[in-house]
């Protein structure tokens, strides 16, 4: 399964298509479904790819847009045969070096995750961007047809998932002064139920789903204020009130 990233995370991809093997070596390597926001320090064994650190490599990445072509590394033999549209991932050429030595280097950079639908305030914006939101996240995995449960728009409570999206966003005090109350950097990487998905993202804010009015709710599980206190002499018939 191709990985599904949420938020912001250093990944080791899976190798899609390599050449033969020699002093020079191309190389795609996959690392989660696109599109995504960034790709950013690319290494090989934990080494920044670039002239001086490694002599005559070089990579280009791939965001994983849905019109993105297929790298010029790959020989037009089976090019037209790999369909790497919507696949975040690195092309690379890789020469031997003092620094690449073994023949097969790990290669690992750092995602900046999926682009998804936020909410401004009033409504969700269709225009996607990156978030670390992580009811943004949840939302995106039930309504997507791609890589999550594909449920309809309609049938979500927007405002609840844009409330619950706002307390998340909430500025609140910590040991570097103010940070935004939860955020989320999370992946799929494997083959697992959407229950189990769901409920990893949700646990991450105190979130939970209910069904109401014939649409899915999100809420937060939160301390507030006491609206009835029931005492000793506060729970007879004749004074009890609701």
């Amino acid at each position: 399964p191709v990985p599904v990233l949420y938020g912001q995370l250093k990944l080791a991809g899976n190798i899609v298509w390599q050449s033969d093997t020699g002093e020079t070596v191309k190389r795609i390597v996959g690392l989660c479904e696109g599109e995504v926001s960034s790709i950013t320090d690319v290494r090989a064994n934990d080494i920044v790819i670039n002239d001086t650190n490694t002599p005559n490599s070089s990579y280009t990445t791939y965001a994983g847009t849905s019109s993105q072509t297929v790298d010029s590394r790959i020989p037009s033999s089976i090019s037209a045969d790999l369909n790497l549209r919507h696949l975040a991932y690195i092309a690379l050429t890789l020469t031997s070096s003092e620094a690449l030595k073994g023949g097969n280097p790990t290669i690992t950079a750092v995602i900046q995750g999926l682009l998804i639908e936020t909410w401004t305030g009033t409504a969700w914006n269709t225009t996607k961007a990156y978030s670390r939101n992580p009811v943004a996240c949840v939302r995106d995995f039930i309504i997507s047809s791609r890589y999550g449960l594909g449920v309809a728009k309609a049938n979500l409570d927007e405002a609840s998932f844009g409330t619950a999206a706002e307390s998340c966003d909430e500025l609140v005090d910590s040991s570097n002064g103010k940070e935004v109350r939860f955020r989320l950097d999370y992946i799929v990487d494997s083959q697992r139920s959407a229950q189990d998905v769901l409920n990893d993202m949700l646990s991450t804010f105190g979130g939970f789903l209910v069904y109401a009015g014939n649409k899915i709710k999100l809420r937060i599980e939160k301390t507030e204020s006491v609206t009835q206190y029931f005492g000793d002499g506060s729970t007879t018939k004749a004074n009890a009130t609701f």
